[in-house]
């Protein structure tokens, strides 16, 4: 068991690391407004930008949303593998999968949203070790090929969706009833399904894991011959 001051030096070190957070957060906001490259613990390196949840990033040093997956997710990524990322967003997942898997590897990331795929293409660029491994797709998978409408959310393209709904800030605002987020841009872009691409890009290998990232109920209906990617 800890004891009394094992905890409070604990308290401290968690406290300091906050005011670093907040401090750093503080001088790119306020200061320097320019994108800036940040490693994480992971390892996982981003240009970052003003507008990001910067005292989120520098708090828990992470660029990834769910630390837990990427626990589960690691012990099972081998040299070699193919892997799906379905949403790639910014491209966290991507970047996290493709340093783990080998030169031999591929990660197809799919990404419909405009300015998601901007910050994916950018991302990428400062990742020239691993860009070789990584093929991007802008359009989205679901469970039938054509196209399809797209709500986007700007302030938070983590929320992007091919199913409408509204979102809350947080749990929190959720369980006060607070007023909902409604997507602000509504466009049509092109969907296919995993089993179309993968005989279109002539993907033969067995797909090792499929990520369905920030998706919906419409898009993880993917289960495919290729694999079983249902959540």
């Amino acid at each position: 068991m800890a004891t009394f001051f094992e905890r409070l030096r604990a308290s401290a070190s968690v406290r300091l690391r906050n005011y670093r957070a907040a401090a750093r957060a503080w001088w790119h906001l306020s200061v320097d407004r320019r994108p800036f490259l940040y490693t994480d613990r992971n390892d996982i390196t981003l240009n970052v930008h003003v507008e990001d949840d910067l005292r989120g990033m520098f708090f828990h040093r992470t660029h990834f949303d769910d630390p837990g997956l990427l626990a589960v997710v690691a012990p099972l990524l081998r040299r070699g593998a193919t892997v799906v990322d379905v949403g790639a967003n910014y491209g966290q997942f991507t970047l996290f999968v493709a340093g783990r898997i080998g030169d031999t590897g591929r990660v197809h990331a799919f990404e419909p949203a405009p300015m998601a795929w901007d910050r994916l293409q950018e991302n990428l660029a400062c990742n020239i070790a691993l860009k070789g491994r990584i093929s991007c797709h802008n359009l989205a998978l679901s469970d039938q090929p054509g196209r399809s409408d797209f709500y986007h959310y700007p302030m938070n393209p983590a929320w992007n969706s091919l199913y409408p709904h509204d979102k809350w800030l947080s749990l929190e605002h959720r369980a006060r009833n607070a007023p909902t987020i409604a997507p602000q841009i509504v466009f049509t872009i092109n969907v296919n399904t995993l089993d179309c691409f993968c005989a279109e890009a002539e993907v033969t290998d067995e797909v090792a894991m499929a990520y369905p990232g920030h998706t919906d109920r419409k898009s993880t209906r993917l289960n495919s011959s290729h694999t079983d990617i249902s959540r």
